[in-house]
């Protein structure tokens, strides 16, 4: 139990910062803060919402989507990867699935 504690908070620090990917030749820009918040931006898409992390699960709700999206994370040095659990919401799940560098 204190392993996954531990786990947990480590992910909780990496996370915290600003991450991007190519999707379809335009930058998506994820920013993760410390307080739980997360802004997207991927051209002229702009949207605000809120994270938790529950081990390696990352629940993410934005503010242009009402259906909650469910990703596994897993962070190696400066690349996040996230893979999709489930999430009803067209357009973010098209675009946070895959690998993302940490600038």
């Amino acid at each position: 139990m204190l392993f996954v504690l531990s786990s947990c908070n480590k992910l909780e620090k990496q996370i915290v910062g600003t991450w991007t990917k190519s999707v379809l030749s335009v930058t998506l820009t994820a920013v993760f803060s410390d307080g739980g918040s997360i802004t997207l931006t991927w051209g002229a898409y702009n949207t605000n919402g809120v994270y938790s992390l529950d081990d390696n699960e990352l629940t993410i709700t934005t503010n242009d989507c009402v259906p909650v999206g469910v990703y596994t994370i897993a962070i190696d040095g400066d690349a996040m990867t996230l893979v999709k659990v489930s999430d009803d919401c067209d357009g973010r799940k098209d675009l946070l699935a895959g690998v993302f560098n940490n600038n």
